[in-house]
């Protein structure tokens, strides 16, 4: 499963060197907020019409298995 987190909510800055840079430690990463993504392989929406193609019953438009989209929701 993907994770996908916001990364102003984890840096933290580090002015050192030459360059003021952004560094972004372990435990910040792991216990940072985050959303699941469903990609379309694993969506309830994905169905195939009897050929190769797959579409997404929400948006009625052919798709591949590691897209995804805001309506994406795990099949059981």
């Amino acid at each position: 499963m993907s994770r996908y987190i916001k990364f102003d909510a984890i840096k933290t800055r580090y002015r050192g060197g030459f360059h003021d840079d952004y560094v972004v430690d372990y435990d910040s990463v792991m216990n940072a907020p985050s959303i699941d993504i469903v990609r379309c392989k694993e969506c309830k929406h994905w169905f195939s019409d009897g050929g190769a193609i797959m579409f997404c019953e929400q948006t009625d438009l052919p798709t591949d298995a590691d897209d995804y989209c805001s309506w994406g929701e795990r099949s059981e």
